[in-house]
């Protein structure tokens, strides 16, 4: 196994480094949303291909996938697009700790979703998370007193 592979939690700390500063550039970036976006999302193909293309047996199974398989990951694609180019949008128009607090409510749609589409349901260990991901967000939303978060009319 190689380096990485037996310490996982690296990767971890460098994805969590990167998704804290990475709407803080957004933010002080001038260009449009939709550049922002188009670059974001080729950085990312750029850095994953040689991960991807490298290894025989994932280029193998990415070229031996069926119509059905490419044609949801190219609407997954589209649907990443469109929200990151509505995220760094709405970039212009509030905070990034609002922002923050907003993208940290997923978990709630996320979960609920899985229970009523899926039919799934969350244990304990889940609802804790949830709780857990929710208190952070409040400490986001409240340590900035003068930039309040506006959903539905409802001040968090």
């Amino acid at each position: 196994m190689k380096f990485i592979e037996k310490n996982p939690i690296i990767m971890i700390i460098i994805g969590i480094i990167g998704i804290s500063v990475s709407s803080i550039f957004v933010k002080l970036s001038h260009s449009p949303g939709t550049v922002t976006a188009t670059y974001r999302l080729l950085w990312t193909t750029l850095l994953m291909s040689p991960v991807v293309f490298g290894k025989s047996d994932i280029r193998n199974e990415l070229f031996h996938s069926s119509v059905k398989t490419v044609c949801l990951c190219t609407a997954s694609g589209f649907f990443l697009a469109v929200h990151f180019v509505l995220w760094f949008e709405s970039l212009n128009f509030t905070s990034v700790a609002s922002s923050t607090t907003i993208v940290c409510t997923e978990v709630i749609w996320v979960a609920l979703g899985f229970c009523l589409f899926l039919k799934g349901s969350i244990s304990k260990k889940a609802v804790f998370a949830i709780i857990l991901s929710l208190m952070g967000s409040a400490t986001i939303a409240f340590s900035s007193p003068g930039d309040s978060v506006h959903i539905y009319g409802v001040i968090l």
